[in-house]
């Protein structure tokens, strides 16, 4: 049976070389002389001007803390339902743990769409309960399921890893700006992170855009890298608004630029449209990491962006509210 014949005609992602997301190696971020980095730093300006997306490689997260998450992961998937349960979101009042099937709606364009075809599970920042800013919703605190043992640490050790990438990532695309590579540095001490695995179950019959495994939307921070196995299903739109297929490369993740760097750079970067549809009858896990500046960084037009010729086109926001508005409106 042809993908014709089982999802709508605007569904069927374009079949082209993964190429045409470029994959950057950033191990020059971590350890580079000052040219090197300028020349990752000019790959990375790039693709984050011209796509949004793009692989990174030689990222510096070890091996072990992937595969232990990974792991981990799919063990709490497997789990029975009633199970997963005892830590879904918004149960005695907390925010961050398991969201069900349908509870989760990302589709930016049809108001009429039903909920995301993909269950997971919500991980913010760990803060102690007398920190300043315990109250921000979306810091946690987070409810962790007794099963599979050492899920807690392995996800919090992956959070660590990935913050670490986050900030390095900045850097680079900060050189691209021909700023300092520390510009963002002000803005990042109590960054607002979610780690959000998912697990998508395969979808069969025919497939329309009303649902699907994520809807189309663009994310609302400034980092997203997304760790996906070798099932596929994300794919990005491109310039001429086909969807493009961001086939999954090992040793990689896929990283894409959010709403609040679009804004921070006066659109220099852009923050494209993407989802993901899974209807390769097996079942597909990946997680993106979301990573925003502190919750009351105060984002304007960044002055090296905007100019007489070039006056900016967004409004300063307060990056926590603007992330808790949109994240709420997706549950």
């Amino acid at each position: 049976m042809s993908d014709e014949e089982v999802r709508d005609a605007e569904l069927i992602g374009a079949r082209v070389p993964f190429e045409e997301l470029p994959i950057i190696d950033i191990g020059a971020l971590l350890d580079g002389s000052a040219t090197a980095k300028a020349e990752t730093a000019a790959a990375l300006g790039a693709a984050a001007r011209d796509i949004g997306f793009f692989y990174v490689r030689n990222h510096g997260v070890p091996q072990a803390v992937i595969d232990a998450f990974f792991d981990r992961m799919v063990r709490f998937f497997e789990l029975p339902a009633e199970e997963k349960m005892k830590t879904r979101i918004d149960k005695d009042g907390e925010r961050m743990g398991y969201v069900p099937v349908g509870q989760q709606r990302t589709n930016d364009f049809d108001d009429d769409a039903e909920g995301d075809l993909a269950e997971g599970y919500d991980i913010g920042l760990e803060l102690s309960p007398d920190d300043p800013d315990a109250a921000y919703p979306f810091y946690g605190p987070t409810l962790w399921p007794a099963e599979p043992p050492g899920f807690r640490d392995a996800m919090l050790t992956y959070i660590d890893a990935m913050i670490g990438l986050s900030r390095r990532t900045l850097g680079g695309l900060a050189l691209s700006l021909g700023l300092e590579e520390d510009v963002f540095t002000p803005y990042l001490k109590k960054p607002i992170v979610l780690l959000s695995p998912h697990h998508y179950p395969p979808q069969s019959g025919h497939i329309t855009r009303k649902r699907l495994g994520v809807g189309a939307h663009c994310d609302y921070g400034c980092l997203t890298f997304i760790v996906q196995d070798d099932v596929g299903g994300l794919q990005v739109r491109n310039s001429e608004g086909r969807w493009i297929e961001a086939t999954p490369v090992p040793d990689t993740f896929v990283c894409n630029t959010g709403q609040l760097l679009e804004r921070w750079t006066n659109g220099a970067f852009i923050a494209n449209t993407h989802r993901v549809i899974n209807d390769s009858g097996r079942a597909r896990y990946s997680a993106p990491f979301f990573f925003t500046p502190d919750q009351d960084a105060e984002i304007e037009v960044l002055a090296s962006c905007c100019g007489s010729d070039n006056p900016p086109r967004y409004p300063s926001v307060n990056a926590g509210q603007h992330y808790a508005e949109r994240m709420r409106y997706m549950y």
